[in-house]
């Protein structure tokens, strides 16, 4: 079960000692997060049965995914482990450092326990599960979540709601919110903050410092980050800036007519996607700008120009 495939997005309020449900609706087509609601009585009663009683409640394809994988790649563990090793002497070395990622999640999925146990041990735990559980997040948010609210008192937790937190603040922000704001670490909430927070700020400033502002961070915490949402908006800003000069460049030089009468008007046509001429008459000049919002579509008009025909790009400040 993927992100885009789900119409139902149920993330466990872990900040409520698990009692109640964030349900957002999702968009099948975008997986965009339409809303977000706590969900309390009966479904809070849910959360109060045993982990095994739960555990029988998941979709049976995860079970059944998990045993697959399991049954299909029977090295997997030791495989795994081999590069969990590998995965903790590089945190070590730089702790930013994190590589194997995507194999590991497989065993991640198929035994959380057995993966926890194991890294409980290292120094390096929390950045390791923050990696970890933001990947399991991003492709499976209800099983990830489901598990680390089953296990409130498992070592590592706040590494964990930070993966968490990180892996589904592009689809629900207000369930990676709840996620940032049960972690006790400040060096792990303040992380997550920023994350989540950048998601908000793609959007809307204001958004962005109002949900921070609920985090339970010292208020001098809130100037530092802006400065650093501010400066990652500039960056993206101008790289998305870059990307459309570029395809319009090359568009043109393959004979695509570009309306160029104004710069809205020949955006529109790039996002729509124009046509070559000859040769490249059937290759599409198109912006990958789907997920832009509409602040960062907006912002490019700082750096994209309209000369002779030609849509030139400046860098400014």
């Amino acid at each position: 079960m993927t992100i885009s495939t789900l119409s139902r997005t149920i993330i466990i309020a872990a900040a409520t000692g698990c009692g109640g449900y964030f349900v957002g609706n999702m968009n099948q087509s975008t997986g965009a997060s339409l809303a977000a609601q706590s969900v309390q009585s009966p479904a809070a009663t849910t959360v109060q049965k045993s982990s095994s009683q739960r555990s029988e409640q998941l979709p049976e394809t995860q079970a059944t995914s998990a045993e697959a994988s399991a049954k299909n790649h029977p090295r997997i563990a030791s495989e795994a482990e081999s590069k969990l090793l590998t995965l903790l002497r590089e945190m070590e070395a730089d702790p930013r450092k994190f590589s194997h990622g995507e194999g590991l999640v497989a065993w991640l999925v198929a035994n959380p326990d057995e993966v926890v146990a194991f890294l409980a041990p290292s120094a390096q735990r929390d950045q390791a599960f923050s990696q970890l559980f933001a990947l399991w997040a991003k492709q499976d948010p209800l099983a990830a979540s489901q598990w680390v609210a089953d296990h409130p008192s498992a070592p590592g937790r706040d590494g964990m709601a930070a993966g968490l937190a990180s892996g589904v603040a592009k689809e629900d922000t207000q369930a990676a919110l709840k996620w940032a704001a049960s972690i006790k670490d400040p060096l792990l909430k303040l992380n997550a903050a920023g994350e989540v927070g950048w998601e908000l700020y793609r959007a809307s400033e204001a958004s962005a410092v109002e949900g921070v502002k609920g985090l339970g961070l010292p208020d001098s915490a809130l100037e530092p980050l802006q400065a650093k949402w501010h400066q990652r908006f500039s960056a993206v800003t101008k790289r998305n800036s870059q990307n459309i000069c570029s395809t319009a460049t090359a568009a043109r030089a393959a004979g695509a007519k570009l309306d160029t009468s104004s710069l809205e008007s020949a955006l529109a046509a790039l996002r729509n996607g124009i046509s070559g001429d000859g040769a490249f008459k059937t290759t599409q000049f198109k912006l990958s700008n789907e997920t832009w919002t509409e602040r960062e579509r907006a912002a490019i008009s700082q750096h994209v120009q309209l000369r002779d025909g030609m849509m030139i790009y400046e860098a400014g400040n």
